[in-house]
């Protein structure tokens, strides 16, 4: 019964689709002389309009983008994740180590591992845990990036932050504390 109901739902959409193509369209001036289009000619003269053939042009085909995961990795791959610390152009002073942690989703699984990256060489050995700390970093702009890879060491996921490391020079002489004014 569902199969019978469906397929007249689908000729009458088929059949309406014919009909609406076939609509005739006409040409209206109105008393002040603007000229209107319309399918219903009404009271005034009306004057049918022939149309050109509609083109039907196909949409290109869908390439899939690097970072989307194919149907083969879907049962693998990760739904997010990002670097929760630091922020995106975030600036950090006077540390010469820094901090990454790291948010994903599902929980890594146990074949795969993270690679943190710093300026695009990797840093450090791949690991499990979400947390990198870095040492003796220079300051200055630096490219921070983790990839999540398989045992295979192909890359799942990644996220990328910029961040800014400033120091204060050793050579400047600190500057004085302001005196704060006694209480009464």
């Amino acid at each position: 019964m569902l199969l019978k109901t469906t397929s007249l739902l689908c000729m009458l959409i088929a059949l309406l689709a014919i009909t609406a193509s076939q609509a005739e369209i006409y040409k209206v001036v109105d008393e002040r002389g603007n000229i209107n289009f319309t399918d219903e000619p009404g009271d005034n003269p009306a004057e049918p309009v022939k149309l050109k053939p509609s083109s039907i042009i196909s949409p290109p085909p869908v390439i899939p983008i690097n970072n989307q995961v194919s149907e083969a990795e879907g049962q693998r791959g990760y739904n997010f994740f990002t670097i929760k610390q630091p922020l995106e152009g975030e600036t950090i002073r006077n540390a010469d180590n820094l901090k990454v942690s790291t948010d994903i989703s599902p929980k890594l699984k146990a074949s795969d591992s993270l690679q943190l990256y710093l300026n695009g060489k990797p840093y450090g050995k791949k690991q499990k845990g979400a947390s990198f700390s870095l040492a003796n970093i220079d300051r200055g702009t630096h490219d921070v990036s983790v990839k999540v890879l398989n045992e295979e060491g192909k890359v799942l996921n990644s996220a990328s932050v910029k961040v800014h490391l400033k120091q204060t020079s050793k050579l400047l002489p600190k500057p004085n504390p302001t005196p704060v004014p006694p209480s009464p």
